[in-house]
C-alpha cells in the first residue's frame, strides 16, 4: 500500500469541493447533471474511510467504530 487511506481520502474530498462550490453558479439542467457527478464521486471517500478505521482502532473496536462511521456518514447523506 503506496499511500495508505489518508492521502488519497484528502485528494477526493478537495477534488470534491471544487465541483460543490460550483454548484450555485450552474444555470442549466445538464450543468446541474455534471457537477452532481463529481460531487457524487467524492462518496467514494467512505470505502477509505472505513480502510483507515481498520488500520487506526484495536481489533476489539473496529465494529464499533465502522459502525460509528458509516452511520454519521448515511446521517449526512439523508440531510443531501
Amino acid at each position: 500500500d503506496k499511500y495508505g487511506a489518508r492521502i488519497p481520502m484528502g485528494v477526493l474530498l478537495m477534488c470534491g469541493a471544487i465541483p460543490t462550490a460550483c454548484l450555485g453558479l450552474v444555470n442549466t439542467r445538464n450543468g446541474f447533471y455534471v457537477l452532481r457527478f463529481f460531487i457524487g464521486l467524492a462518496g467514494g471517500a467512505f470505502v477509505m474511510c472505513q480502510s483507515w478505521i481498520n488500520s487506526m482502532f484495536a481489533r476489539k473496536l473496529i465494529g464499533t467504530a465502522s459502525g460509528f462511521a458509516g452511520g454519521w456518514g448515511d446521517l449526512g447523506g439523508g440531510f443531501t
